[in-house]
C-alpha cells in the first residue's frame, strides 16, 4: 500500500513504532499513570508520518504537543529515566496511532557515525 492510499482506521496518524523503547523505559511509571498514560505503549518514531489532518485538528494535539513541551521544560526531576529529554511527541500521541510497516523505519540514518561492521558491510554489500 502506497502511503497515500492508507487508510488510519481514525487514528490522527501513522508511524513506526519503536518497540526497543516503551513509555515505561523514558518515564517514571509512577508519573505516567498519574497522568493516565500508557505505560507499555512503544515510542513513535518521526521519520515518516502520514497525517489525517482533520483528526489532527479534532484531537488537539499540536496544542497537546505544545502543552508537554511547556511542561517538561519547567519540570526539572521525577518524570523521565532516560538520560535524553522526554519526548513532547511521545506523551501527545500515548500509544494512539496507526502503525507503519518498520520497511518505513528511518532509524539511524541521521547519525554521524558508524561501527566499523556497518562500513565494512556498506562498502562490500
Amino acid at each position: 500500500v502506497e502511503l497515500y492510499e492508507l487508510d488510519l482506521d481514525g487514528f490522527p496518524v501513522a508511524v513506526v513504532s519503536d518497540c526497543r523503547w516503551r513509555m515505561r523505559d523514558l518515564f517514571s511509571r509512577k508519573w505516567l499513570r498519574k497522568h493516565s498514560l500508557n505505560v507499555s505503549a512503544c515510542i513513535p518514531q518521526r521519520g515518516v508520518v502520514v497525517f489525517d489532518a482533520p483528526q489532527w485538528k479534532d484531537l488537539s494535539l499540536s496544542d497537546r504537543i505544545e502543552g508537554w513541551l511547556a511542561f517538561t521544560r519547567n519540570t526539572t526531576k521525577g518524570l523521565w529515566q532516560s538520560p535524553s529529554p522526554p519526548s513532547a511527541w511521545a506523551l501527545a500521541l500515548n500509544g494512539h496511532y496507526a502503525e507503519l510497516d518498520t520497511d518505513w523505519s528511518c532509524h539511524g540514518l541521521g547519525r554521524e557515525m558508524m561501527s566499523i561492521q556497518e562500513g565494512w558491510e556498506l562498502r562490500h554489500g
